[in-house]
């Protein structure tokens, strides 16, 4: 899994609000329309907890053909004191059939104590043993980290613990959750820098919007994961001597521009970082929502000379390397 995703959530987070009661069929209808917007993960319920959603999955299996988006079952971690792998509710989970299956994990000790009424310890090891054996079965794993900008302000330490075990267990992304909606941007930042260089995990975004900042927080993660690659991955992959040809265009007063099909979330903190200029792709937003797609033309092949000449008047250089 690779790439910039949606994972969207209308189908459970958005079914329990007041009014809204989605039959299977229902269901089915919203998840092709969520495929054809280029949605690329689709979550269709709590198998084993909700006879619809049991019902959903199993009719999926010969009445959805998606194309663009994968199918999601929503789930826990094992019970406290038990093992995942005799635990009927994530054994519901294997057998909705889906390909990956999301775990909620607390990770805020204080609904571990009071609400999962068990130790820090063994949360932990509830989080390991279900990502662990979901893994085994040859389920692609994420994890939603429930609290968990509320858990990390009240104990970092714990908070890093939770999103470390999920990583190493397998998981392939872990989603940093603002559940009770509270959080500022400038929090969600820092907060997502400080995760990715402590754990090394690949990291998403689940915001919520109790005091209108969802959106705010969901791009401040977003362009926070961004620098955190500029500053520490990009300079890992720039060649030695492609670093020196730079430093040396830089030291004679040349305008240099980096252009590049990737993404400028990533790619403009490293460019201003060395002082260049940039041309890249951008991510698609509406309405302040990132969709997951290109906005406009990626920056490939014919459409980068395009963008340079837009740019740039050629003719005022009297070199171009």
């Amino acid at each position: 899994m690779h790439g910039f995703h949606v994972y969207d959530t209308t189908m459970r987070d958005g079914a329990q609000q007041e009014g809204i009661n989605l039959s299977v069929g229902d269901k089915l209808t919203i998840a092709r329309h969520l495929d054809e917007l280029g949605v690329t993960h689709i979550e269709g319920g709590w198998p084993g907890a909700n006879p619809n959603d049991t019902e959903f999955f199993r009719r999926a299996r010969t009445e959805l053909e998606l194309h663009c988006a994968t199918l999601a079952a929503f789930g826990a971690t094992r019970k406290a004191g038990g093992s995942a792998a005799t635990d009927p509710q994530v054994q519901a989970l294997l057998d909705s059939g889906a390909e990956v299956i999301t775990l909620v994990a607390k990770m805020h000790p204080g609904h571990v104590e009071r609400a999962l009424r068990t130790s820090r310890e063994e949360n932990l090891a509830m989080i390991t043993d279900t990502v662990a054996h979901l893994r085994s079965q040859g389920r692609t794993v994420m994890v939603d980290g429930e609290h968990f900008f509320d858990g990390y302000q009240l104990d970092r330490d714990y908070a890093l613990a939770c999103v470390r075990a999920a990583h190493e267990a397998g998981a392939e992304v872990i989603a940093l959750c603002d559940t009770n909606g509270g959080m500022l941007p400038g929090q969600v930042s820092a907060a997502v820098a400080d995760v990715i260089e402590a754990t090394g995990a690949r990291l998403g975004i689940h915001c919520h919007n109790d005091t209108g900042c969802a959106v705010a927080n969901t791009m401040a993660a977003v362009e926070a994961a961004g620098a955190s690659l500029a500053a520490d991955l990009l300079p890992t992959l720039v060649r030695p001597e492609t670093q020196a040809r730079i430093d040396w265009h830089r030291g004679r007063g040349d305008t240099v521009c980096l252009v590049s099909g990737g993404f400028d979330v990533y790619l403009a903190p490293w460019c201003r970082a060395q002082g260049l200029d940039w041309i890249c792709s951008s991510l698609e937003a509406r309405d302040g929502v990132l969709t997951g797609r290109y906005a406009g033309a990626q920056c490939v092949a014919e459409e980068k000379a395009r963008r340079v000449r837009e740019r740039y008047d050629l003719s005022g250089y009297r070199a171009i390397h």
